[in-house]
């Protein structure tokens, strides 16, 4: 460098400078762009993250009120339901919330109410339970006609009582025409009180229309034109009127397709009478073991009931007595249970005397009886 001449050591000094002051303000832009990135308001696909210790306190560019304007539906409604329930937490209600120490919920407890319910009830009121009560368990001791006399003074008593159950007493008595008169009278008055079909009752009403007429003294009534046959000495359910509201579809399936069963086979319609047996066919399944069955919605114990009824009622002795065995071995807690249909497959063998020593059949057989005979 010393023999360099003194304007070469001048215009060297000064590239060098000028490559200094470059370096600078390139590092000073890049800090600038870094700085402006980092803090952007606006979505970037790629953003510079700042250390840890500088990012804490780092300060939102929007205000509360903005980021709540921001949030979206869900996010909204999750805050407001946090809100409440903060504010439930001192809002107690004894038998609603639990939400303080020592609070307790009202007991669940069925007999009181029904105590409490007697002695506000009039003496009227009273009577008609207590007799309603007696015949509902000599129906379930299959004391028939000890039932019969207690819904007979529930009738006398309050001649417009529901009491459907009264009429399956006066099926089995024999007493076909007055339990028909029974079930349209209850169907009648469940369907205009509660505007839902009333499918065991409309079911029964057919069972008994389909045993009057395959009674054999009543086959002449049944070919009897000039008198209307049999639907004119037996009881209907009323008809609807038009401007009556609506009934809501049947959701049970099993009384759904016993009810279309019933119905099809007064029609005459055979097509959709074996479409609905097998149908309810399908839901029985195999022939019940000696095993813990598990139906916990009964529509298997339902189901063969109901085929056997069925058969009962067109005169098939046979396919009703393998279909009520069935529905027997499903029904352990005969009489004790609480929904009739425990009781009624006892019920109806005992009274049709279909006891016997024959074992049952095996699944196979069982199945082939039941098609076989619906293909008749």
């Amino acid at each position: 460098v010393n023999s360099l001449s003194r304007p070469c050591k001048i215009q060297i000094r000064q590239n060098i400078m000028l490559y200094i002051q470059s370096v600078i303000l390139f590092a000073l832009i890049s800090g600038e762009i870094s700085r402006s990135i980092a803090f952007s308001p606006f979505p970037r696909r790629v953003r510079f993250r700042l250390p840890p210790t500088k990012r804490q306190g780092r300060v939102s560019l929007y205000s509360s009120n903005e980021r709540k304007n921001n949030l979206s539906a869900s996010a909204k409604e999750r805050r407001e339901e946090e809100k409440r329930r903060i504010d439930r937490k001192t809002d107690v209600v004894i038998g609603k919330t639990s939400a303080k120490r020592e609070a307790q919920d009202f007991q669940l407890n069925p007999k009181g109410t029904e105590e409490e319910w007697m002695r506000q009830a009039s003496g009227l009121e009273q009577k008609v339970y207590r007799e309603t009560e007696k015949g509902l368990a000599y129906l379930k001791m299959l004391q028939l006609e000890d039932a019969a006399k207690a819904f007979d003074r529930v009738f006398e008593l309050k001649p417009d009582a529901y009491l459907w159950q009264a009429g399956i007493a006066k099926f089995y008595l024999g007493d076909v025409e007055g339990a028909a008169d029974i079930f349209a009278r209850s169907a009648d008055y469940y369907e205009r009180k509660f505007y839902s079909p009333a499918s065991e009752e409309r079911i029964w009403r057919d069972a008994c229309e389909l045993k009057l007429a395959s009674s054999v003294e009543n086959k002449k009534r049944k070919d009897d034109k000039e008198n209307g046959g049999i639907s004119s000495v037996i009881a209907q359910v009323p008809e609807r009127g038009e401007d009556a509201e609506p009934l809501a579809a049947e959701t049970r399936k099993v009384f759904r397709i016993a009810r279309d069963l019933f119905a099809a086979t007064l029609e005459g319609n055979h097509g959709a009478e074996v479409l609905a047996r097998a149908k309810l066919r399908s839901i029985c399944g195999g022939t019940p073991d000696d095993k813990a069955q598990f139906d916990p919605k009964m529509w298997k114990l339902s189901s063969w009931y109901y085929l056997g009824l069925h058969y009962d009622v067109i005169g098939d002795e046979e396919a009703s007595r393998e279909c009520m065995k069935n529905a027997l071995r499903l029904s352990p807690s005969s009489g004790k249970a609480d929904d009739i249909i425990h009781t009624l497959p006892l019920l109806h063998m005992a009274r049709r005397d279909l006891f016997d020593d024959e074992e049952f059949q095996d699944k196979d057989d069982s199945i082939t009886t039941v098609e076989s005979t619906s293909n008749r």
